[in-house]
């Protein structure tokens, strides 16, 4: 999907209704499948959508959100996980690897949680994991990948966050 068309689905939907959408994308394989299952808002209209408001889900990290809906537990315990903040991944992506086309470069790719994790864990098993993750000090630290997912996932459970 192009980046235009990313910063429009993220301006103008709510978070957990965009990661509903790429879940159901991830599961189908098919866009067309992932559209009629969640359907979202991707016109190229100014400004975020009325019924949205931006909130501060961890510091320094905001989410549009509709306060009409409630959000579903694995939404809210994806949010928790971005309490320390989140990374940029677009910056990194020209540097590596596309998911199925490896040369041999780095692969970088979003965290999705421990489950989704593990299944490209155990997909690019030839790879070494590590995990990106918002440091203490600003800067972004690389450790291991398990090191990173104990930082990061520990003590959540399904309901946690906003």
């Amino acid at each position: 999907m192009r980046l235009d068309s990313v910063e429009t689905a993220i301006r103008r939907n709510d978070a957990c209704r965009v990661q509903s959408f790429v879940s159901a994308w991830s599961e189908t394989g098919a866009l067309e499948s992932a559209t009629a299952r969640v359907p979202l808002d991707f016109r190229p209209l100014p400004g975020t959508a009325p019924e949205l408001e931006v909130v501060e889900v961890s510091p320094g990290n905001t989410a549009r959100v509709d306060r009409s809906t409630l959000p579903t537990p694995e939404c809210r315990r994806q949010a928790a996980a971005d309490r320390f903040g989140v990374i940029e991944l677009a910056p990194l992506l020209w540097q590596g690897d596309l998911p199925g086309a490896g040369r041999g470069g780095p692969l970088f790719v979003r965290d999705l949680g421990p489950e989704r994790n593990q299944e490209l864990v155990t997909r690019y098993r030839e790879r070494r994991a590590l995990l990106l993750v918002p440091g203490r000090e600003g800067s972004p630290d690389l450790m291991p990948y398990q090191e990173g997912m104990e930082r990061l996932w520990t003590g959540l459970t399904a309901g946690a966050g906003r």
